[in-house]
């Protein structure tokens, strides 16, 4: 599984930030270099690629991430606080490939209305477009089991901070 798109908006630190990373004639990645000083939304990009990894995995399997009686437990917990000072909203929105299935997340906090939103964004993402205009939303779009086989048979590694 190979992301193959990132599109952040309005979260943490991060303005505006879209991505898609390259891949050489085979079809293997390009390395992908972050960099920036402190505080500036490297862990951030990272934590949401972890977190979309996490919520396709909780579709196939029940133990990803201990139950906290809460519901669905979340790797990244949807929070106002995460909107870019002085905007009303945060969003992000991946693509994942899978062999030929295609993988999509998204999460949104605060106030978005998704049918005024840019057009060109929306087209790249429409299997998890549809959210509230004013609440907390978090969605994925996967194929059950090739999550499951991507998770059995492939690696995936993430080294917080702490």
């Amino acid at each position: 599984m190979y992301l193959k798109e990132i599109y952040l908006e309005n979260t943490g630190p991060i303005s505006k930030c879209h991505v898609k990373p390259r891949f050489d004639d085979n079809g293997n990645p390009l390395p992908v270099v972050i960099v920036g000083p402190n505080g500036s939304g490297k862990s951030i990009f990272l934590s949401y690629i972890v977190d979309a990894l996490m919520e396709f995995a909780k579709q196939p399997f029940r133990d990803i991430v201990p139950p906290d009686g809460l519901g669905t437990p979340y790797f990244r917990v949807i929070h106002p606080r995460a909107i870019r000072s002085g905007e009303s909203f945060s969003m992000s929105l991946l693509h994942f490939k899978a062999n030929n299935d295609n993988l999509y997340y998204c999460e949104k906090a605060g106030v978005l209305d998704p049918e005024t939103y840019s057009p060109s964004v929306k087209s790249l993402f429409t299997q998890v477009w549809n959210w509230p205009t004013d609440e907390a939303h978090k969605n994925v779009s996967a194929n059950r089991k090739t999550v499951e086989t991507e998770m059995k048979n492939g690696s995936h590694a993430f080294f917080p901070a702490s």
